[in-house]
């Protein structure tokens, strides 16, 4: 006999397979380019939080380059459909109603396994970093040619940002 099974089941199966298989563990590396001596600190997989039911989640990872302090956010946006991703101002963050916006250049964009990824560099100040990781609610806006899309930091996330400043940077 073949028991029925709910087909809500069935979504929510599914829905949490993908989640598990696109999601990776966050991590911070710190190696030297054995080529130019370089250090290179970076945080990887610190994805946002997506409150509405259109807006996709992405990470807001950290870049540092000790050698000569510079700072950068690298956004890495995956989904289904291309939002290309604007050179000028086309990172915002809203923080307890201050606002902080970044512009890149080149951002890059291909596809991987199947979904669309599009790569992104940003210069940030350190005081705007701490603007961020200190702030109560943080909200991120990334702008591009088809529209935009928003998220939240979780506290999960200003931590992680917090800890590679204190750690790294200071």
């Amino acid at each position: 006999m073949i028991k029925k099974v709910p087909l809500i089941k069935y979504f929510t199966i599914a829905l949490l397979f993908m989640m598990g298989c696109a999601s990776t563990m966050y991590s911070i590396s710190d190696n030297t380019d054995v080529f130019t001596g370089d250090r290179i600190v970076r945080m990887d997989n610190n994805t946002t939080s997506s409150k509405a039911l259109f807006d996709i989640p992405f990470e807001i990872n950290l870049i540092f380059l000790p050698n000569d302090s510079s700072l950068a956010i690298e956004l890495v946006y995956r989904a289904d459909d291309w939002i290309f991703i604007k050179n000028e101002k086309s990172l915002r963050f809203l923080t307890d109603n201050e606002l902080i916006e970044l512009s890149t250049f080149n951002p890059s964009r291909d596809i991987e396994l199947g979904r669309i990824n599009e790569t992104a560099l940003y210069p940030i100040r350190h005081d705007d970093l701490k603007l961020i990781f200190n702030s109560d609610k943080v909200k991120v806006r990334v702008y591009g040619e088809k529209g935009y899309t928003e998220s939240e930091f979780t506290q999960k996330n200003k931590d992680r940002f917090k800890r590679f400043y204190n750690t790294y940077l200071q």
